[in-house]
């Protein structure tokens, strides 16, 4: 097992089974189709999920979890869904400086306009940011950013890591998925196609 700082998506009763939705109705025929397993059973058939959990990532401190080492999954699919908005290096403390900048013209012009807080809420509403992070598949040596929203999708017996994160806080939405024993593909696809990634 490889600990990680993280928190049971299902905790929460009405996030997890709006997840679980999402899992069945979108994530599973996506697997079927794009891994050829087959049309013999509905995707609600095949695919299970066993477990959803968000994993934190801390570049802004020195004794928190940054990174994950190499390792593979318990599960035949694992997926993972960025929450924040990866930047490139010295992003944050240029927009640091803007946020100050901008905090402080406020408090100057606070009397005239009467209208900053709308503007101060409304940036509120932007993506959380972080620097490096971002999950490296050793099998193609390349490490992939997605944006917030998307999903990176493989078998979860290729080898990863989740890179450190430098600078700000990472949030990545985990998911392991399992095929339901009895069915005729239930072991991982050993052909070409066992290594290919799900990636927009």
């Amino acid at each position: 097992n490889i600990p990680t700082s993280s928190d049971a998506a299902s905790s929460e009763i009405k996030l997890g089974r709006w997840l679980e939705r999402v899992m069945h109705d979108r994530v599973f025929p996506l697997i079927v189709k794009h891994y050829n397993l087959g049309d013999m059973y509905t995707a609600q058939d095949l695919l299970y999920v066993r477990d959803l959990f968000v994993v934190k990532y801390d570049g802004t401190s020195e004794s928190a979890q940054k990174k994950l080492l190499p390792h593979t999954d318990g599960a035949q699919f694992s997926l993972n869904i960025p929450l924040t908005q990866h930047v490139e290096d010295g992003t944050l403390q240029s927009i640091d400086q803007d946020e100050k900048n901008k905090t402080k013209t406020k408090n100057n012009n606070k009397n005239n306009n009467k209208n900053n807080n709308n503007i101060n809420n409304n940036n509120n509403n932007k993506y959380q940011k972080h620097e490096g992070g971002g999950t490296k598949f050793l099998i193609y040596n390349e490490t992939l950013h997605s944006s917030p929203g998307s999903l990176i999708l493989h078998p979860s017996s290729v080898a990863h890591t989740g890179e450190a994160t430098t600078a700000g806080v990472r949030y990545v939405l985990i998911g392991f998925l399992g095929m339901r024993t009895g069915c005729p593909y239930h072991d991982i696809p050993k052909g070409p196609g066992a290594k290919r990634l799900l990636h927009p």
